[in-house]
């Protein structure tokens, strides 16, 4: 679901469910997301998440947009915050987690076939995304960017005062009103710690697509937030054009 409410003195985004736009319409775009965001600034924006991940691309180009925005922005981690969703939360000024509520860190994953060659071409991108990723949550957290990479690599689950004691969350917002952290069937099934606080439901998600691969050194340069300074010493990987399938934080190419 994505959902804007424009009224009154601040505006209100909501991402819920897959980062990215599958066959069928469904989940959120960040084409939309950057265009219909420059028309709310520069009102405070609240951002509500409830999101097991999606595609990394299309989760960088709505974290470009949160960091040119001009007025502030708080993420309200709803459920949960997990993969794709989770730095989309933490470049936000300020980040809200629900007392139940859980924000997922792990390396990014990529399906290939190929020579020896291709592989290594295609390990190389992987480590670059993921320093690009560990720059990010240590920009934002107490973290190191080697201890970030420690965390992502173990696929770290933190509840809200786990993320709230090493910095990646603000504040802990308790509530009676209790939004499901939840993950369809499939999602879950590519993630290995999935808490037990967490509902694994039908199968909902599918194959997205996306046209090329940006490079992280192609991620725009941050004009305000906290992790602006680190994205451009990140940086790296090709600028080669191919066709990927993205789900919930894997990319699958096709070229």
């Amino acid at each position: 679901m994505y959902r804007i409410e424009n009224s009154g003195e601040k505006a209100e985004v909501y991402l819920y469910g897959n980062i990215g736009v599958n066959y069928w319409g469904e989940g959120n775009s960040a084409k939309k997301f950057c265009d219909e965001l420059a028309e709310l600034s520069p009102k405070p924006l609240s951002i509500h998440i409830n999101s097991g991940g999606g595609q990394v691309y299309e989760a960088f180009a709505i974290c470009s947009a949160i960091q040119r925005y001009e007025g502030e922005t708080t993420a309200y981690v709803e459920g949960l915050a997990a993969s794709a969703a989770s730095y989309i939360a933490v470049v936000c000024d300020r980040v809200v987690m629900s007392s139940f509520a859980y924000l997922m860190i792990h390396k990014a994953s990529l399906s290939t076939w190929g020579n020896a060659d291709v592989l290594e071409k295609d390990a190389a991108r992987l480590r670059s995304t993921d320093a690009t990723l560990a720059a990010i949550y240590a920009a934002r957290s107490s973290l190191t960017e080697e201890e970030a990479l420690e965390a992502m690599a173990k696929e770290t689950w933190y509840t809200a005062q786990e993320a709230l004691d090493i910095g990646l969350a603000t504040e802990i917002e308790e509530t009676d009103e209790r939004a499901t952290a939840m993950l369809d069937s499939e999602t879950a099934a590519m993630y290995s710690h999935v808490p037990a606080g967490v509902i694994v439901g039908e199968a909902a998600g599918r194959t997205c697509e996306t046209d090329a691969v940006p490079s992280a050194e192609n991620i725009p340069e941050a004009e305000k937030s906290h992790a602006g300074d680190k994205l451009e010493e990140a940086g790296g990987g090709s600028s080669r054009t191919a066709t990927y399938r993205a789900f919930a934080g894997r990319v699958y190419k096709e070229d």
